[in-house]
């Protein structure tokens, strides 16, 4: 009877191992691939892992004075290279955890190392993408990981604190020598920080410490002689017979976590900054065209030009973009924290909050793919700003509206690229849903004024008349001054007067 009794009880005490085991996989991992390991040991504070044969692409080493912002410059490195800029020109689907590897400087205002990673997904493992800059590292045989986790967004001050803590943890147990051990053999490479969830997830994140260890010896110290599988969300128990002596237990066969892979870009949420990769319905997370955008109101006295890519509804007809009733819910928290980062003077922060945005569930609007890029301009960052449109509207599909072309056009004409601005306008009157706004010729003159080229102005000026956009005042302005700066006062009152016949209030 006690006999029964005793074979029960640790039946439960597995049981309840097991959920224990199944509840530490990040959740994360539930929807994208991470690689698989084992547990092997784990106490107050720490748990030790087996990884057997994990893939990894890297960057080369970062040196900067901040955690947080090597990892977002090594993610925006990777991030491309899995969006396919890399040799094969290949798109690879977005994996967790992002790792950080640390190397820590001899001084509080020195440049520490950091290598960022990504796992490569089990599918490309055979013929990995090479690219410039980049590296792939495989785990040839079992590699172990003293591991703590900790929840939160991470901190420059948070990684050394946590890294202490586990150290501090594995004292006194058998794992330490081998991780001193580890220290001694490689003393660049102090511990790793993963990180699983997406910069926007504010509640349940999941970021732990790794410090990576060769060859342990695990054959003693586990106390309870069951065996656990995960797959998938199946949990199968075994335990061995109770009657194990207490001065002699058996050897416990390890908790192996076997992560499945994600089956459809809904359910892949971002990866630590950013990102899972395949990207979803462009038109918005319901799959329905959202209502088209009005066009920007010209003067009432002017005559409305007739819609251009008027047609028959369906496939063939140019998709619009977002209105401003997308901006609920999730997508309006995210343009909410890209607002806070644009205020708070991290535009780095904002356009890798939004870049890595895209391929997840909560894609940004238009409006907080153009509140980045006017940011850049504002800031005279006008090669960035022409980054970010390719990016967001020419590689990962958002649809522009007409502010996010005018925002191209004024970095252009800031950075005197006058023409490039007139291919923009070009482009709007070829392939847009609507038609130019005042203010892309309000840009474009200006730029013209400013390049010394006022023929190619006043010449915009007449063609923004002749297609039925009203007269507008700054327009008009931009062509005055230019004519004054010449000294052409004939032309300078020619044009005002031609404004005043036009126009109420100038």
């Amino acid at each position: 009877m006690a006999m029964a009794r005793r074979s029960c009880a640790l039946l439960v005490a597995a049981a309840a191992m097991v959920m224990v085991a199944a509840a530490a996989v990040p959740p994360t991992c539930e929807r994208i691939e991470c690689p698989a390991y084992e547990v092997v040991d784990s106490a107050n504070g720490f748990e030790i892992r087996r990884y057997t044969d994990a893939m990894w692409v890297s960057t080369a080493p970062i040196e900067d004075i901040s955690f947080v912002a090597a990892t977002r410059s090594g993610f925006l490195q990777l991030f491309d290279y899995i969006q396919g800029k890399n040799a094969y020109n290949e798109t690879i689907e977005m994996t967790a955890p992002v790792l950080t590897e640390v190397s820590p400087s001899d001084g509080p205002f020195c440049a520490s190392s950091f290598v960022v990673s990504f796992y490569v997904p089990a599918k490309n493992q055979a013929d990995p993408p090479p690219a410039a800059g980049l590296r792939v590292r495989r785990w040839a045989g079992p590699r172990y990981a003293a591991v703590r986790r900790f929840g939160g967004f991470v901190a420059d001050a948070d990684v050394g604190e946590q890294a202490a803590r586990l150290d501090a943890s594995l004292q006194g147990t058998r794992w330490a020598a081998a991780v001193n051990e580890a220290r001694r053999a490689d003393p660049k490479s102090a511990y790793t920080v993963a990180q699983y969830n997406s910069p926007f997830e504010f509640t349940g994140r999941v970021n732990e410490i790794w410090m990576l260890f060769d060859g342990a010896t695990e054959e003693s110290g586990v106390h309870v002689a069951c065996s656990t599988s995960r797959i998938w969300r199946s949990t199968a128990v075994s335990c061995s017979s109770a009657a194990s002596s207490h001065l002699h237990p058996a050897p416990a066969p390890a908790t192996r976590h076997l992560l499945p892979t994600a089956t459809h870009p809904r359910e892949a949420p971002h990866p630590p900054w950013a990102p899972p990769l395949r990207l979803l319905d462009r038109r918005g997370s319901s799959g329905r065209a959202p209502a088209p955008q009005e066009t920007p109101p010209h003067r009432a006295a002017a005559p409305r030009p007739p819609p251009r890519f008027a047609g028959p509804a369906g496939p063939q007809r140019a998709r619009l973009p977002d209105t401003t009733s997308a901006l609920v819910g999730p997508r309006l928290s995210l343009h909410n924290r890209v607002q806070f980062l644009i205020r708070s003077g991290d535009l780095d922060g904002a356009s890798t909050t939004a870049r890595a945005a895209v391929s997840s569930r909560v894609r940004p609007t238009v409006f907080t793919s153009n509140a980045v890029g006017a940011a850049m301009v504002r800031a005279a960052r006008h090669n960035d700003a022409v980054e970010l449109f390719d990016f967001f509207f020419k590689r990962s599909n958002i649809v522009p509206n007409i502010v996010s072309y005018n925002t191209l056009i004024l970095a252009h004409c800031e950075a005197g690229r006058v023409d490039a601005a007139v291919e923009v306008h070009h482009e709007i009157m070829k392939s847009a849903p609507f038609s130019p706004s005042a203010v892309t010729y309000r840009h474009l003159t200006k730029g013209f004024v400013s390049a010394g080229r006022i023929g190619d102005a006043l010449d915009l000026l007449h063609q923004m008349l002749n297609r039925g956009a009203g007269a507008d005042s700054v327009v008009y302005n931009n062509l005055i001054a230019g004519y004054i700066d010449l000294d052409d006062w004939d032309k300078a009152f020619e044009l005002f007067n031609d404004l005043a016949e036009r126009c109420f209030v100038y």
